[in-house]
């Protein structure tokens, strides 16, 4: 997934993405930052088999992140969606 935040996320210079286990640490401001953008990203459909894990990695990190991070004030910052 680091080849993909690398390539979306190109601004955040400051996030070391190039060593073998990047440490992204709540309240993930690169992720929150562009959070619309990713989401878009994530629902884009695309035929490379790689890019297409990558995007469904992102996809489950970012369900996470929004419904149960484990971080207070992450938490209050994502709506809870009520059951229908």
């Amino acid at each position: 997934m680091c080849s993909l935040f690398r390539r979306l996320l190109p601004h955040f210079p400051e996030h070391d993405l190039d060593i073998e286990d990047p440490l992204l640490a709540s309240p993930y401001p690169m992720l929150i930052y562009s959070w619309d953008f990713l989401e878009k990203e994530a629902n884009k459909e695309t035929e490379d088999i790689e890019e297409k894990q990558d995007l469904e990695n992102l996809k489950a990190l970012m369900k996470i992140i929004s419904t149960n991070s484990a971080d207070p004030k992450l938490d209050a910052y994502f709506p809870v969606e009520m059951p229908t």
